[in-house]
């Protein structure tokens, strides 16, 4: 907003108008330019998500090595075998997202940023829920609803369609009201340097279909609660999708009532704690299974434990190897 100041004390001239990167001094005598603020590289708050963003990837990294290398044991098989792999990468692309709300944003970062966490996490969030779905069937004796089932029992398919409906949200978004750069104006003395986030409706159209994909894989988890759960996938998948429910529960307010250069701060705050509640609950109980209780990952325990499990309810379970 243009500010007129003297140009003279008296006054002996018509006043002129301070431009919008301006402000008046004190004495109202002169225009001085507005100093320009966003989240540095070097601000403790950027510097604390890059720390944990980069220890992110290198454990994602890591458990990819370490799957890979006992892909044929039973606790990878049951975490989705090669849909892991699938997981992975879409962890990685969406830590690789939160580097796009550090330093200065530009029309490329700001309509990479929330539309890559966006598809990535939708990506994370199918593949888990393809795996459940997987036991699920696996698990039902029941032959009507198992047959009926079994159609619909194509995890590819199924991580195919639900990303796609994520992918398509995003379209939308980028091509009607997408995010974008802006310098913000509006400060007394400050110009803020700010993605905005453009459609909004489009920005919580994403988040609450990634929410409804997390609500059916707590259901599916809650559902299997009764399986032979040797390895308590569904325990853990249960705690991870609550944990990223309520963080961006959590969000929203916080959001709509912070503004400056610390909202994209919290934007990546919120992705960091979301992907390290995948990392911690649906994989970090696995990889301590591969490492330090070796006994249980193998095929004579499981089907053992899955032989006892449904004797005890007098159920005559077949197992066999195959």
């Amino acid at each position: 907003m243009a500010v007129c100041v003297a140009t003279a004390f008296p006054p002996v001239e018509p006043c002129k108008s301070c431009q919008e990167n301006e402000y008046p001094s004190p004495m109202k005598d002169k225009c001085l330019k507005k100093m320009v603020v966003l989240l540095q590289w070097y601000d403790g708050f950027a510097i604390v998500l890059a720390v944990f963003d980069l220890t992110g990837i290198i454990i994602t990294l890591l458990i990819g090595v370490l799957f890979a290398r006992h892909l044929n044991t039973p606790v990878v098989k049951g975490a989705g075998g090669n849909l892991c792999f699938l997981t992975l990468l879409s962890l990685l692309a969406s830590f690789s997202s939160i580097w796009m709300f550090i330093g200065k944003p530009t029309q490329l970062t700001c309509q990479i940023g929330l539309p890559l966490f966006g598809i990535s996490f939708a990506l994370c969030v199918s593949c888990i829920l393809a795996n459940l779905f997987q036991i699920f069937v696996g698990f039902s004796f029941d032959v009507m609803i198992n047959e009926n089932l079994k159609k619909l029992n194509k995890p590819v398919l199924i991580v195919m369609v639900c990303t796609g409906v994520q992918v398509s949200l995003c379209v939308l978004w980028l091509t009607l009201d997408p995010p974008t750069a802006n310098e913000n104006t509006d400060k007394e003395i400050t110009i803020l340097l700010e993605c905005t986030t453009g459609s909004k409706e489009a920005f919580g159209a994403v988040l609450l279909y990634i929410a409804v994909l997390a609500i059916i894989c707590f259901l599916f988890a809650f559902k299997g609660k009764h399986l032979p759960d040797l390895y308590k996938n569904a325990k853990f998948i249960t705690i991870s999708m609550l944990i990223y429910l309520s963080v961006w529960i959590l969000f929203i307010p916080v959001y709509i009532n912070t503004s400056g250069e610390y909202l994209g701060a919290i934007k990546g705050a919120a992705i960091l704690v979301s992907n390290y509640s995948i990392l911690c609950c649906h994989f970090g109980p696995k990889c301590y299974i591969i490492i330090f209780k070796k006994k249980i990952n193998v095929e004579n325990v499981i089907v053992e434990y899955i032989r006892k499990h449904y004797e005890n309810k007098g159920i005559q379970a077949v197992t066999s190897k195959t």
